[in-house]
């Protein structure tokens, strides 16, 4: 199939900044690693950033509705716009993707976790202890542990709940600067207390997500990590 008749469907909405992150990269991609000088020669991509979808955290902890019906529902509205394969720009949502994949048959969906696993196995040969940085369901359901003669670790669990709160936060907009309102950090705190119980202190909230995640990071390499996952959209 030639290179202009391939059309990349991207599932997106989780989250939202995720997906247009993916479809930045694929574009530069496209140029570096497919030599497209023209804008006809680049893939069609057609992206569904569809935040709409029920959320998947509290779905899979079985605090809230499944995500599946409506994540089934966007692949198979792209697959019938006339997507060749799909990209999903979530790692948690990766659980579902056998579930996925089976309603869209005759269309490839990429396993973004799966490609990283592979890339550390056969690039990243000398690497031994793997760190994940990732959501509670992304370590529950071990995504990441299908990497044989490699040594996956986790933050301690007080990193893994700063990890958490770190996501959010990011998601929320707060990569380098802290929440400046009560409401803001009310917001991120409840809904981190619903999905996980998971109680914070004031001097923990007034971090911004880069500065939570590079503890994280020193908690790693303290366990003995060479190498860091960014296990998270």
């Amino acid at each position: 199939m030639h290179k202009n008749t391939i059309i990349i469907g991207i599932l997106g909405g989780a989250g939202p900044d995720a997906t247009i992150d993916l479809q930045a990269a694929l574009s530069q991609a496209m140029k570096t690693e497919a030599n497209a000088q023209t804008d006809q020669a680049h893939f069609r991509v057609i992206t569904d950033n569809n935040t709409t979808i029920t959320d998947r955290s509290l779905g899979l902890h079985g605090k809230g509705p499944t995500p599946l019906p409506d994540i089934i529902k966007t692949a198979t509205n792209l697959v019938k716009m006339g997507c060749h394969i799909l990209l999903y720009p979530c790692n948690t949502a990766h659980v579902f993707l056998p579930q996925i994949q089976q309603c869209i048959p005759h269309t490839q969906l990429l396993d973004m976790v799966q490609l990283t696993c592979d890339h550390i196995q056969h690039r990243l040969s000398s690497s031994q202890t793997i760190g994940i940085l990732c959501t509670d369901i992304t370590k529950q359901y071990g995504l990441y542990e299908n990497i044989s003669d490699k040594t996956i670790i986790y933050p301690s669990e007080n990193q893994q709940a700063h990890v958490m709160l770190a996501i959010f936060l990011a998601k929320a907009g707060y990569w380098y600067h802290a929440p400046k309102t009560h409401d803001a950090v009310r917001a991120i705190t409840d809904y981190l207390h619903q999905v996980g119980d998971y109680q914070y202190s004031p001097e923990v909230v007034c971090q911004p997500a880069a500065q939570l995640l590079d503890g994280a990071v020193i908690d790693l390499k303290k366990q003995g990590a060479d190498t860091v996952v960014l296990g998270c959209t």
